[in-house]
C-alpha cells in the first residue's frame, strides 16, 4: 500500500492545517500543563494525558502543537506535519468482522520506515488495551524518530501501562484534573476575550458568573470547564450577534435546553414555600410530615444553599401500601424538574441475590459494554439532573444497600466499567414497607435525632445502622385515615372529569357529594390505601360514564351528572341552552332523573369543566 496512503487513513484531522487556517482553538490557564507535556516530549518519551471527559484535555494537546512553531524545545518539530488519529473511527470505517490490530500494525510499519515521519497524536490510547494493540504501540513508541501524544481515561491508560512493562518506561502518564471554581472563572474570563477579538461576540461578566452557577449547581455529571463553554456557546448561537450575553439569556437557554421550571433556577423570581406545601396536600392526604420534609428540600435547592458534594437529596420513606410514597417522588419530579419523565424508577426487588450490585454498578468483567457500566449508569444517561425512585428498597440484598455508601457520601460512585459517574445533581429517594406502624407517630430523623424504638428496630432489622445514617431525612407515612381517603376520592373524581374522551367531546362532568360519599365508603381499606380508592374510581364511576358516553352520543357542551340510583352511581346527560340552563335529559336517562330529583337537587354537586 502507497505510504501516505496508509497514513492518510488513519488521520482524523490534520492539526498542522488547522493551525494554519486559525482553526485550532487557543486554551487558557493551562500554561503549567503544557509545560509537563513538552518536558516529556523533550526528554525523548511519550506523554500521554489523562483525566474525566470534559476538563480540557485535548485543548491542552491542542495548544501545545500551537506552541510548537515557537518553541525552542520543539526546533526539530517546527516543520513536522501533526495529524490526529482515533482508534475507534477506524475500527468503525472496517467490517464488522475485521479487527482493527492488523491495520494498526500496518501503521506503526509505515511510520518506522517513514524519512519524515508525522507527529501523532492519538486521542484514545485507551483503546490500545481492548482491541490487543499495546505490542504495536511499544514498537512504535521506541522508534526516536517519531514523536507520539496521547490521551486517554485514567482507568483505561493503567490498564495498558500496567499489563506491558515496556510501555511503563516509554510512556509518562500527564494527570489533570478539573479545575476549581476560582480557576475556571479564569479561564472563562479569558475565553470571553478571546471571543470578542476573534468572533466580534460580547459576554457580560453576569453571564459568565451565571453560567457557572447553573451548570455547577445542577450538572453534577459534566465537568469545568467544558459544560460551562457549552452553555455560553448553545446560548450564543441562539442570540444575535450584535446582542450582549446577559445572565437571562443564559438562564433561558438552559431552562428551554434542560426543561427546567424557571422558578428553581432564576434567583430573580420568589418560591412561595407555603403555596407550595398547600399543592402538595392537595395532591398527598394525610401526610403532612413528608411534605415539609420535600418542601424544605426544594426550598435549600432553590436558595443554592445544597452540598455539592453529595447528591441534592437523599430520603428514605417507610410505609404501608398506597399510602403516597411513590406519588410523593413523582410529584418532585414534576414540579421540581417539570417531567414526570424526570423520574427514573429501579425495582430493588430485582436486586436481592449477591452478585446483583454487579448488575446496579456494572460488573469489571463483563463483556457487554452496558453490562460493564451497570444498570444504574444506563438509566441515569440523559437525565443530567432528576429523581431516582428506588422502590421496595428493603429488598435489595444488603450488598447492593452497601454500594449506596458510597454514592451517598461523595455524590458519585465509580461503575465497572472504571467511569466515574456523578450523581451530585439528582434526588434519591427509597421507598421501603420495613417499619410500616399503621398510624404510628410519623417521624424524620438525622444523626442525633430521636425516633421511637419500636419504629428503630423494625428499620434496623432490614437494613444497617450506617445506611440509615446517610439519609437526609428518614419520613414515617401514616396509614389513611377516612378523611384522607376522602380527599384522595376527590381528586381522583377530578381527575377523571379531565380525561381526554371528556376534553375532546367538550363534556363537563358533575358528581354529587352522595357519590363521593359512597365511594369512600366502598373503597376505605388502610391496608391498600390509595390503590382501594383509585380502584373503586375506575371500577364505579369510569365505567358508567364510558356507558353513557358511547350509548347516548351526548352533544358537545352538555353535562354528565353522576348521582347515586339506590346502591349504584349512575350518570345523566343533561343539556344546556345558549345561557346554559337545563333544557332536557338524554331519553335513556329520564327515568333515572324524575325518581332521584329531589335527592340531586339537594344534594351538592360538583363540576369538573374539560380545560378549554
Amino acid at each position: 500500500m502507497n505510504t501516505n496512503k496508509n497514513i492518510e487513513l488513519w488521520v482524523e484531522r490534520d492539526l498542522t492545517a488547522d493551525f494554519k487556517r486559525k482553526r485550532l482553538p487557543p486554551a487558557f490557564e493551562v500554561d503549567d500543563d503544557v509545560n509537563r507535556l513538552a518536558s516529556v516530549i523533550a526528554s525523548g518519551r511519550s506523554p500521554v494525558i489523562t483525566g474525566p471527559s470534559g476538563i480540557g484535555k485535548t485543548a491542552i494537546v491542542y495548544e501545545l502543537i500551537r506552541r510548537f512553531q515557537s518553541d525552542a524545545r520543539f526546533a526539530r518539530l517546527h516543520k513536522r506535519r501533526v495529524v490526529q488519529v482515533s482508534i475507534q473511527r477506524r475500527q468503525m470505517a472496517l467490517k464488522p468482522s475485521d479487527s482493527v490490530g492488523p491495520y494498526f500494525d500496518s501503521l506503526v510499519e509505515t511510520l518506522k520506515q517513514a524519512w519524515r515521519p508525522p507527529v501523532v497524536f492519538i486521542r484514545d490510547l485507551d483503546l490500545a488495551y481492548r482491541y490487543d494493540l499495546e505490542s504495536a504501540l511499544a514498537a512504535l513508541a521506541d522508534c526516536e524518530k517519531v514523536t507520539l501524544i496521547a490521551e486517554g481515561s485514567v482507568e483505561g491508560v493503567r490498564y495498558i501501562l500496567e499489563d506491558t512493562e515496556s510501555l511503563q518506561r516509554q510512556f509518562v502518564t500527564v494527570e489533570v484534573e478539573e479545575p476549581d471554581l476560582e480557576r475556571t472563572r479564569r479561564i472563562l474570563n479569558a475565553w470571553s476575550g478571546h471571543q470578542r477579538a476573534s468572533e466580534d461576540r460580547s459576554f457580560a461578566e453576569s453571564a459568565l458568573h451565571e453560567s457557572i452557577a447553573l451548570t455547577h449547581r445542577f450538572l453534577g455529571r459534566d465537568l469545568m470547564p467544558r459544560k460551562v463553554i457549552d452553555l455560553l456557546e448553545n446560548t450564543a448561537a441562539n442570540v444575535s450577534k450584535d446582542v450582549t450575553i446577559e445572565s437571562s439569556h443564559v438562564i433561558d437557554r438552559f431552562c428551554e435546553t434542560h426543561r427546567t421550571p424557571r422558578m428553581l433556577v432564576d434567583p430573580r423570581i420568589p418560591l412561595d414555600l407555603d403555596a407550595l406545601r398547600q399543592e402538595y396536600r392537595r395532591e398527598i392526604a394525610g401526610q403532612p410530615e413528608a411534605i415539609d420534609a420535600v418542601v424544605e428540600m426544594i426550598g435549600v435547592i432553590k436558595a443554592g444553599l445544597s452540598d455539592l458534594r453529595r447528591p441534592m437529596g437523599v430520603f428514605l420513606l417507610v410505609g404501608g401500601s398506597g399510602v403516597g410514597k411513590t406519588h410523593l417522588a413523582h410529584l418532585v419530579a414534576k414540579h421540581l424538574f417539570a417531567s414526570p419523565e424526570r423520574l427514573v424508577r429501579i425495582n430493588m426487588a430485582d436486586l436481592c441475590g449477591g452478585g446483583d450490585a454487579d448488575r446496579l454498578f456494572g460488573s469489571v468483567n463483563a463483556e457487554e459494554p452496558a453490562a460493564r457500566r451497570g444498570m444504574l449508569t444506563m438509566r441515569i444517561l440523559g437525565h443530567p439532573f432528576g429523581v431516582v425512585l428506588l422502590d421496595e428498597f428493603e429488598k435489595a440484598n444488603t450488598v447492593v444497600h452497601d454500594r449506596f455508601l458510597q454514592l451517598i457520601d461523595e455524590g458519585a460512585f465509580i461503575n465497572g466499567d472504571g467511569e466515574f459517574v456523578p450523581c451530585r445533581s439528582l434526588i434519591f429517594i427509597a421507598t421501603s414497607n420495613a417499619g410500616a406502624l399503621g398510624n404510628a407517630t410519623p417521624f424524620g430523623f438525622k444523626a442525633g435525632d430521636a425516633i421511637g424504638s419500636a419504629a428503630k428496630c423494625a428499620l434496623e432489622r432490614s437494613f444497617r445502622f450506617e445506611l440509615l445514617n446517610r439519609f437526609d431525612r428518614i419520613i414515617q407515612f401514616k396509614s389513611l385515615d377516612r378523611s384522607a381517603s376522602r380527599q384522595i376520592v376527590e381528586s381522583e373524581v377530578a381527575k377523571l372529569g379531565q380525561r381526554f374522551g371528556l376534553i375532546q367531546r367538550k363534556l363537563t362532568l358533575e358528581t354529587d357529594e352522595t357519590v363521593i360519599d359512597w365511594i369512600v365508603e366502598k373503597s376505605f381499606d388502610p391496608e391498600q390505601g390509595a390503590r382501594a380508592v383509585r380502584r373503586a374510581v375506575e371500577r364505579w364511576l369510569t365505567t358508567e360514564l364510558a356507558r353513557v358516553i358511547v350509548q347516548e352520543f351526548p352533544p358537545a357542551k352538555s353535562r354528565i351528572r353522576l348521582t347515586l340510583k339506590g346502591d349504584k352511581p349512575v350518570a345523566n346527560v343533561a343539556l344546556n341552552d345558549a345561557d346554559g340552563a337545563v333544557v332536557k335529559f338524554a331519553p335513556a336517562t329520564i327515568a333515572s332523573h324524575t325518581n332521584h330529583r329531589g335527592t340531586s337537587e339537594r344534594a351538592h354537586s360538583r363540576s369538573i369543566a374539560p380545560a378549554s
